[in-house]
């Protein structure tokens, strides 16, 4: 089933989204996802609210996560990289007045806001895309966010928590660190 108009309800609220919506995002449901994606919305909202300001999600997915935070603090433009063109286009379908900030590209090379001066008030990366990147794309990865954003949102899923005992210590095996109380989202006091 697909929606005319994704952006017509508010997240969690409406008609039923297409299977897309929460697969393109690795989850086997809505209910699922939106479930794990609340820790890190009020994080995010919490951290933004009043100022707003650029979002930059580093492997964005479909948007969704943005699209979620720009709905409760609407002062945020959403910003996004995802290396699947199809992933890209339904972003697109989800926040179609940022389509132009949705960009398809790889994380750890070339992207199209690697070339620009673009700054951003938060970004959102869940460590798993670090660990992939072996240590020097990480080490990359880290030092251009430093450059570019004020804050660091880190946030893991189940059992990318799990695997490390919790969010800091899998945080903490790619290079950054995040207070020890953080649960599912938690902003990086060094990276």
């Amino acid at each position: 089933m697909t929606d005319a108009s994704p952006c017509a309800s508010a997240p969690g609220v409406g008609p039923p989204w297409p299977d897309w919506y929460h697969l393109d995002n690795v989850f086997p449901s809505r209910r699922r996802m939106d479930r794990a994606h609340r820790p890190i919305v009020a994080l995010a909202c919490r951290t933004l609210r009043g100022v707003g300001g650029n979002v930059l999600d580093l492997g964005c997915g479909n948007g969704a996560l943005l699209r979620k935070i720009h709905a409760l603090e609407p002062r945020v433009t959403p910003f996004g990289i995802e290396r699947d063109p199809l992933r890209v286009a339904h972003a697109r379908l989800l926040l179609p007045a940022f389509a132009g900030n949705l960009f398809e590209g790889d994380l750890f090379g070339a992207h199209p806001l690697r070339e620009t001066g673009q700054r951003f008030a938060l970004a959102l990366l869940t460590p798993r895309r670090l660990s992939e990147a072996g240590q020097g794309g990480a080490a990359r990865l880290r030092d251009w966010i430093r450059e570019r954003c004020e804050r660091l949102l880190i946030y893991g899923y189940g059992r990318s928590r799990r695997e490390f005992g919790n969010l800091a210590g899998f945080a903490r095996r790619v290079g950054v660190e995040v207070e020890e109380s953080a649960t599912h989202a938690g902003l990086a006091l060094r990276w």
